[in-house]
């Protein structure tokens, strides 16, 4: 088990790393599933209730179709979109801790020392493996101790953890076909949202009576979903997740062999001979052309949703006064739809990220044909032209600076950047003194005279 070398020590430094992120997530997520069952209990304490509640098309295409009408089973169904976010969290820390560590050089130099071929996937798979199997025992033992039943309370802790070490897998699997990270996670993501499609697909024509409703069973969500916790409690369907993920992992070993580090599978495509990125601008929308159109297209599917699901809200909630209440509390009292579109909206916000692109050479690169080099990182308010223009303007030269900035952030931004250069010249003298001014012959002199005998 040679290809298997360190892989404790990988573990514990993965661990060590994500000390914070690790245990935030699994708590936040099993404390919010948790408290579903007192809430939702009190707003629908009858079975007539949450039927009415969750007939609703929006809401099917949204958490799925309601296997039964017990609490166990309602809250479920409202929990329907969680699994998805842990199999999001899941393949972005498998990818992390795997193609990032290789974009960014780590991977070889830990392959200096005695690490086997295998043992950086297999850390970052037992990490995660690890974290969903916790996050399982947990809702578990957190369902449970709401009066549910165990049987559903492990199953739906394994529809969680099913999910997680799936789409984990197919992240591994995206790490070894791409040398870039961000093409990975496009990948892992598009299997992930392709799987949610298909399940919403699926479950709204099964709801309609239509054609599609065999869609659900390509799904790895429908799988986890068809469990039905608190109700049949299928076990075999958490088994077919298991051999799935099983052969995904396989699939990811095999194909981690017949590459080289750095590398992908997938050939990069060659850019144009004649370069066509004249500006910081051009540069910005060449890095972020593909995530605009995928943000750009899934606030509109969004909307499309949110849309239907408002279209039947109105008349699903005239007869019961409580449901008013809280959707009135979440979002004003102008009117019932108002109301639901207002609260609706206060789950999304606005992407503020700005890339950092220093550690791979892209900004010294781009600053050698024109822009100043202190091409920083900023945190930006709001999205759209500016975001772009300020995550790739922040050289003093750049032309659609002032085009795209207002006087007073330009002055702001330029106190900071003067600050930051200020602060960075002053550590990096203090740290020329040290290695090789004064600081050195200092040393050597008081460590001369403690040898000289006295």
């Amino acid at each position: 088990m040679k290809s298997l070398a360190g892989t404790g020590g990988l573990i514990r430094l993965i661990l060590r790393r994500d000390r914070i992120v690790l245990p935030l997530w699994i708590v936040l997520l099993v404390a919010i599933s948790v408290s579903y069952v007192k809430e939702y209990g009190d707003l629908f304490p009858t079975p007539d209730s949450r039927i009415k509640y969750a007939s609703n098309a929006g809401f099917i295409t949204l958490y799925g179709e309601l296997s039964g009408s017990s609490l166990g089973e309602f809250v479920t169904w409202r929990l329907g979109f969680v699994p998805v976010m842990v199999g999001l969290i899941s393949l972005l820390t498998v990818i992390r801790h795997t193609r990032v560590e290789e974009e960014t050089g780590r991977r070889e130099l830990l392959g200096a020392t005695v690490i086997g071929r295998h043992a950086q996937l297999a850390a970052a798979l037992i990490t995660v493996f690890g974290a969903n199997l916790t996050l399982a025992v947990l809702l578990a033992l957190g369902m449970h101790s709401q009066d549910l039943p165990v049987a559903g309370s492990v199953a739906i802790g394994m529809v969680y953890a099913g999910t997680g070490w799936f789409f984990a897998a197919v992240g591994a699997v995206a790490a070894q076909l791409t040398a870039s990270a961000g093409t990975a996670r496009g990948i892992a993501i598009g299997v992930l949202g392709a799987s949610y499609v298909l399940r919403a697909a699926g479950d709204t024509s099964a709801h309609t009576d239509g054609p599609l409703a065999w869609l659900s069973y390509l799904s790895p969500i429908g799988w986890a979903q068809q469990i039905h916790p608190y109700a049949e409690n299928r076990w075999w369907l958490a088994a077919v997740l298991l051999v799935a993920t099983i052969g995904l992992v396989v699939t990811a070993v095999i194909l981690a062999t017949k590459r080289d580090i750095g590398a992908g599978l997938l050939p990069d495509k060659l850019g144009p001979a004649d370069g066509t990125l004249g500006s910081p601008f051009a540069l910005a929308w060449r890095l972020h052309r593909g995530l605009l159109l995928a943000w750009t297209v899934g606030f509109a599917l969004l909307g499309l949703l949110f849309g239907g699901v408002a279209k039947g809200v109105g008349d699903m909630m005239k007869d019961d006064p409580t449901i008013q209440e809280m959707f009135q509390r979440m979002g004003g009292s102008a009117g019932l739809i108002d109301s639901f579109l207002a609260g609706v909206m206060t789950l999304v916000g606005s992407p503020r990220r700005t890339p950092y692109r220093q550690h791979c050479g892209c900004a010294w690169r781009r600053a050698a044909g024109g822009p100043s080099p202190c091409w920083r990182p900023r945190r930006v308010v709001g999205s759209g032209p500016r975001a772009i223009s300020s995550s790739a303007c922040s050289g003093r030269r750049s032309r659609c600076w002032r085009l795209v900035w207002p006087k007073g952030l330009r002055t702001a931004s330029r106190s900071a950047m003067w600050a930051d250069r200020s602060r960075d010249s002053s550590v990096q003298r203090w740290r020329n003194s040290r290695r090789y001014g004064c600081w050195p012959r200092l040393r050597s002199r008081s460590s001369d005279s403690s040898r000289r005998p006295r």
